[in-house]
C-alpha cells in the first residue's frame, strides 16, 4: 500500500493537537498503543478514535526528525493500518456482538 492511501491529517479529529507536545519517542508509543487498539477494540468507537489518533500521532511522527528505522517501521505500520483498518473494525464488532448474544 502506498503512503498516499494513508489519511491526510485533517481527517483526524486530534489535528495538530500533538504538535511538540511530546518527545518523538513518546510519541512513537501513542501511535504502538493506538495501532494495536485500533486493531482489537470490539467497540467501533474506539477503534475509529484510536484510528484517528495513530493518524495524527503518524503524521506528526513523520514531521520530526527521527531515526530512519523509526521512520520506515512507522510507516510500514501506518501503510497496514489504513489498509485493513475498516474491514477490522467491522469483525471486531460482530465478535463482540457475538461474545455478548
Amino acid at each position: 500500500m502506498a503512503a498516499s492511501q494513508i489519511p491526510a491529517r485533517d481527517t483526524s479529529k486530534y489535528a495538530g493537537h500533538y504538535a511538540a507536545a511530546f518527545d518523538s519517542m513518546r510519541l512513537v508509543e501513542i501511535f504502538s498503543d493506538s495501532y494495536r487498539i485500533a486493531l482489537s477494540s470490539k467497540n467501533p468507537d474506539t477503534a475509529r478514535d484510536r484510528f484517528a489518533l495513530a493518524v495524527e500521532t503518524y503524521h506528526e511522527i513523520m514531521s520530526r526528525r527521527v531515526a530512519g528505522e523509526v521512520r520506515a517501521l512507522v510507516l510500514k505500520d501506518m501503510s497496514a493500518l489504513a489498509e485493513t483498518f475498516e474491514g477490522q473494525v467491522v469483525i471486531n464488532e460482530a465478535l463482540g456482538l457475538r461474545e455478548k448474544a
